[in-house]
């Protein structure tokens, strides 16, 4: 076959060759692989996975694929024990988003790494992609992995400041106009400036709430949501990002109502938000949340990534009312023991027990 020539598999065109794999990749040619992808995040960058890595016992294992026609992808990926077999994620929930990372992806080059990660060696490689990449990891992934159905919501930041107020629903606009017009203050903290006072006064508060939303005893949502989000993990995290990790909260006669972390980089990714009493009654968490995608709009990015919305309707009208489109895409994983069956069996008996209410 002539280099650089075509074949088909499964439907599939497949480059002549496959690519060459560097692992973990080197940080500066990772780094201008980023710059070449208008629809990176935060969690796709070097910094993102440094952060993780200083924070946590997981360990750097991404991958740098190369192609002969000069292409360049990053996978982030990582992995609690410096083994070859070692269960590796990219990321694991509550940690993000992963996925490729560079310019020119399709559905030939997810092939080629889906292939990769299936035959590496690992027991377990979970991947978790940019859902905007939905459609090429659609074409390719489910022929080497197991596919699990995900929902999330994206803003396009396309347009004046004036034209996105504009795309606010009728109901999402009044309640921003209301906030306003009352005693409430926006302000913002770029690395990690009150973070105790977002984790105690709106975070903590939350977590009860969300376990009575849920049929969930308080304890036990206090004990879930503090494991998941533990204080320590947001403090790594936001003294590694720098400036990029931005809380925004509303603060009502000087008292916090609402606030949001936005992580900031090729495009701004809202990745956690909280309120309290005072922030459900006052139309707080609306005006917080607007603030954060005029302020993303003020750093000149494409896309303010809303995270996920799953099955929750409520959540996804909120989301829609700023104007967020959403996206139906699949995590991926390739496993050689059944981490996922025995995951979902255990959580699944856990939760009839206590009859939780997914929401």
């Amino acid at each position: 076959m002539v280099d650089g020539e075509k074949s088909v598999v499964g439907g599939l065109p497949l480059l002549a060759n496959a690519p060459s794999v560097v692992s973990p990749a080197p940080v500066e040619i990772w780094s201008e692989v980023l710059a070449c992808d208008p629809n990176a995040v935060v969690g796709q960058a070097p910094i993102w996975t440094r952060a993780l890595v200083a924070g946590t016992r997981w360990k750097d294992c991404s991958r740098l694929y190369e192609f002969d026609d000069g292409r360049r992808f990053v996978l982030p990926l990582v992995r609690r024990f410096d083994a070859r077999q070692a269960p590796q994620s990219g990321f694991a929930p509550s940690w993000g988003i992963g996925g490729l990372v560079g310019a020119g992806l399709d559905a030939s080059v997810v092939s080629h790494v889906c292939q990769d990660l299936a035959s590496a060696g690992s027991l377990s490689v979970h991947v978790r992609p940019n859902p905007t990449q939905a459609a090429h990891w659609a074409e390719a992934g489910p022929r080497f992995g197991t596919a699990i159905q995900r929902r999330a919501h994206v803003l396009s930041l396309q347009g004046s400041r004036n034209e996105l107020f504009a795309g606010l629903s009728s109901s999402t606009r009044r309640r921003v106009r209301k906030a306003e017009r009352g005693t409430l203050e926006i302000v913002s903290y770029a690395g990690g400036d009150e973070l105790d006072t977002y984790y105690d006064e709106l975070y903590l508060p939350s977590l009860a709430r969300w376990g009575a939303a849920q049929n969930e005893p308080e304890f036990l949502a206090r004990v879930r949501g503090q494991h998941r989000d533990p204080r320590a993990k947001l403090k790594a995290l936001a003294q590694g990002l720098g400036e990029s990790f931005v809380l925004t909260m509303a603060l009502i006669d000087g008292r916090p109502a609402a606030g949001n972390i936005v992580l900031i980089g090729p495009n701004a990714h809202y990745t956690r938000g909280a309120m309290n009493e005072l922030g459900a009654s006052s139309g707080a968490s609306h005006a917080t949340m607007w603030h954060a995608i005029a302020a993303a709009k003020q750093r000149d990015v494409s896309w303010f990534h809303m995270g996920e919305s799953g099955t929750n309707e409520g959540m996804a009208r909120y989301k829609e009312g700023f104007g967020a489109t959403a996206y139906d895409y699949c995590e991926y994983r390739f496993e050689r023991f059944p981490f996922l069956a025995i995951d979902t069996a255990l959580r699944s008996g856990v939760k009839r027990i206590l009859r939780f209410k997914d929401k």
